[in-house]
């Protein structure tokens, strides 16, 4: 019973975060609100699986190991969907100068950790512990890429009234007639 529960709850605990940053003013988060759920999912199981891999037997973690490579998959999938789908003026967060190293780092741990792992960790304790570590360090690094994205989105007055102006002035002409 416990294990169906786990199942049931592991998917909504995991993406929870996601939902309720994006559930805000914050104009990167926001724009993101239909794909950072599976950003952060994908980052929970890239992470989960990572961990699982480092502490279990070689022999036995192949579904560690699928799990960790899957999850690293769809974080790195859902993380290029979601800045293309990004309002091209809140994008730029990601391009901070407070944002862009740690971008790019989350996304080479990740994908290093996911190459490494499928790769060799079925094989070497050593490569499972290395791969395992670096999706650990991928995971923990998107999520404050997204935090660190957040901040430079709300403190830049072009992302906040610029998008905020667009919904006003589509609600303005979808309402039928202007103001008189």
């Amino acid at each position: 019973p416990a294990l169906c529960l786990s199942a049931l709850t592991g998917p909504v605990v995991s993406t929870y975060t996601a939902v309720l940053i994006a559930n805000t003013a914050v104009p990167v988060w926001r724009d993101a609100r239909r794909t950072l759920p599976f950003v952060f999912g994908g980052s929970s199981m890239a992470s989960a699986g990572g961990a699982a891999a480092m502490l279990t037997p070689v022999g036995d973690a192949a579904p560690a190991r699928a799990l960790a490579v899957a999850g690293a998959a769809l974080e790195l999938a859902a993380q290029t969907t979601m800045e293309r789908r990004l309002d091209p003026r809140v994008r730029a967060s990601y391009g901070a100068p407070t944002v862009k190293p740690f971008h790019l780092a989350s996304q080479v741990c990740t994908c290093a950790g996911a190459l490494v792992l499928a790769a060799r960790g079925g094989r070497s304790r050593a490569a499972a512990v290395v791969g395992g570590l670096g999706l650990c360090a991928g995971a923990a690094l998107a999520r404050w890429t997204v935090f660190q994205a957040g901040t430079a989105s709300a403190n830049d007055p072009a992302q906040t009234v610029g998008p905020q102006r667009d919904r006003v002035d589509r609600r303005g002409t979808s309402a039928g007639a202007g103001p008189t």
